[in-house]
């Protein structure tokens, strides 16, 4: 399992309340939602997610879900509301093209905040293996929601840029520790702890190296 799937495992296992149910919800929705033939859709490659949504769909809205498989590349899930799909999204005020997926402040609190951020990572986020480089990163679909984001995390005291990648405008984050502040934001602490052994790791890797070309 690659490390960013270990950090939604983690996020999945920490929305544990009313609060932070709805504030992940609200998250997920507008940062994966689309609308299809048949409404709005959720779409993910990932189970893990896949079966988060449609709990937290249930569990909030009291709207059941349904999932289809697409054989694409990669395997595709699309989700939709077997019954009331427009509802789900109207609850939160989402609407079709970019002047819809706007964040709502209203639609969240103290409480949720860091809930909503990780429902966004849930649908759009990803992060590097951190052997490799210290990378994490939200495929963010609109430009004026990427920006809402941005501005969010700055907020927050998390420093962040923004990129435009194959028509998909992406918010991310560099430096071991900004992400170790962002996934404890997230409340990933577990992946905090792993990162930080990794980078230890490193170190004493990159100093014995250097001791050995020294030597050499």
């Amino acid at each position: 399992m690659s490390f960013s799937q270990d950090v939604k495992e983690e996020l999945c296992r920490s929305i544990n309340d009313r609060d932070k149910e709805y504030g992940c919800l609200y998250g997920m929705l507008l940062f994966g939602s689309r609308y299809g033939a048949e409404g709005p859709e959720f779409r993910t490659e990932s189970t893990l997610v896949r079966d988060m949504f449609c709990r937290l769909c249930t569990r909030v809205t009291g709207i059941a879900t349904r999932a289809e498989e697409m054989k694409l590349r990669n395997t595709l899930y699309r989700i939709m509301a077997a019954d009331g799909g427009d509802e789900i999204v109207r609850r939160f005020r989402i609407t079709e093209g970019s002047e819809g997926h706007r964040i709502q402040q209203d639609n969240i609190t103290n409480n949720n905040i860091f809930a909503f951020v990780a429902g966004a990572f849930l649908a759009c986020g990803s992060m590097a293996e951190p052997m490799k480089s210290y990378h994490l990163e939200y495929a963010v679909p609109y430009e004026e929601l990427a920006e809402d984001l941005s501005a969010m995390l700055s907020e927050m005291g998390i420093s962040c840029g923004r990129v435009v990648r194959k028509n998909v405008y992406v918010v991310y984050i560099k430096g071991s520790e900004s992400i170790e502040d962002m996934l404890t934001i997230l409340g990933a602490t577990g992946s905090v702890i792993e990162l930080m052994n990794i980078k230890i790791l490193k170190d004493v890797r990159n100093k014995a190296n250097r001791i050995a070309n020294c030597d050499t």
